[in-house]
């Protein structure tokens, strides 16, 4: 019987782990689903805000900022998700980019340069015209090794197999 017993209990304590996974797993997703009421709550605030900031809001637009305004109060006090932090890395008060710019500022006091290439070593810009020279060879090892097979197309191809003695 020692051994059902322990096949039993295993049993018991594997059922547990999945409960208590399962529970977890339904307090992640509830969270996240407050999360996401939450902020679309706060995005409609905030369009709404706007429209009645830039003189676009309808009639109704300061009834529709308090009830949205008591809604978020009253999903915060039924202890749901509220997340006041910037989004979209905007600092508080700091200006929009302007429309259409795609370009990266540089970095805060001076010019944005290129990393520099793998192992240190600056390497020339290509010629102009776009005619690319091949790299210099290595240096040769010491002790006589055999130098390295010329790049491709360095060396023109051997003739096509015929008829010999022709």
């Amino acid at each position: 019987m020692g051994l059902l017993d322990n096949l039993k209990q295993g049993a018991n304590n594997l059922a547990q782990s999945v409960n208590d996974t399962v529970a977890k797993g339904q307090q992640s997703m509830d969270q996240s689903s407050s999360r996401k009421y939450a902020d679309a709550l706060f995005r409609d605030l905030g369009a709404l805000i706007y429209a009645r900031d830039t003189e676009r809001g309808g009639p109704t637009v300061d009834a529709d900022i308090d009830r949205l305004t008591a809604d978020l109060r009253a999903h915060e006090a039924q202890g749901g998700a509220v997340d006041l932090a910037p989004k979209a890395g905007a600092a508080p008060g700091a200006a929009p980019p302007p429309p259409g710019s795609a370009v990266a500022p540089p970095p805060p006091g001076g010019v944005a340069s290129p990393p520099p290439p793998p192992g240190g070593a600056a390497t020339p810009p290509p010629p102009p015209g776009g005619v690319a020279t091949p790299p210099p060879p290595p240096p040769a090892p010491a002790g006589g090794a055999v130098a390295p097979p010329p790049p491709p197309g360095s060396v023109a191809p051997p003739p096509p197999p015929g008829p010999a003695g022709a």
